[in-house]
């Protein structure tokens, strides 16, 4: 094996470690998620029960607004995150399916994509971190789950 051939070995495994990475970054996003959604849950619909025993509590309730605002801007940001790395497993798959990696095995170097960006941080170079964020308030239930909290302590104020 030349020199070539082990320089773009060498490259192609890290992308292969890199996809792992990719991987084991996304199952914990996920789960930092999950994790940040039951504790702001629990938290919300425990000051809610809370609030509602007391009486002269009520203007509470609209202190609990926060809560679920406060645990969807930082499930925002894991979204984002995730989302990035998505992105980046996505341009990894596109380059082993290209022609681009036939290319690669020709010059003998990995020249199309660049390495060791698990987590797409490179990638806020061609979108901006806003794009990340709104695509990430915008993911899947979110723009629904934490409003609807939201939505649940303004009705419980004004019908209390």
């Amino acid at each position: 094996m030349n020199a070539h051939e082990s320089h773009l070995q060498f490259q192609l495994n890290i992308l292969m470690k890199e996809i792992d990475l990719i991987d084991n970054t996304i199952g914990r996003l996920d789960e930092l998620a999950l994790r940040n959604r039951n504790w702001g849950t629990t938290l919300w619909a425990g000051l809610v029960a809370v609030i509602l025993q007391q009486e002269l509590a009520n203007n509470l309730l609209l202190a609990t607004v926060v809560i679920p605002l406060l645990f969807w801007l930082i499930d925002v940001q894991w979204k984002a995150a995730l989302l990035r790395c998505s992105r980046r497993q996505a341009a990894i798959s596109d380059f082993l399916n290209s022609p681009a990696l036939q290319d690669s095995f020709e010059t003998g170097q990995v020249s199309s994509i660049k390495l060791l960006d698990p987590t797409g941080r490179r990638l806020t170079l061609e979108k901006s971190k806003w794009h990340y964020l709104s695509e990430a308030l915008l993911y899947k239930d979110t723009s629904i789950f934490y409003p609807v909290q939201i939505v649940g302590s303004l009705l419980l104020y004004l019908v209390r």
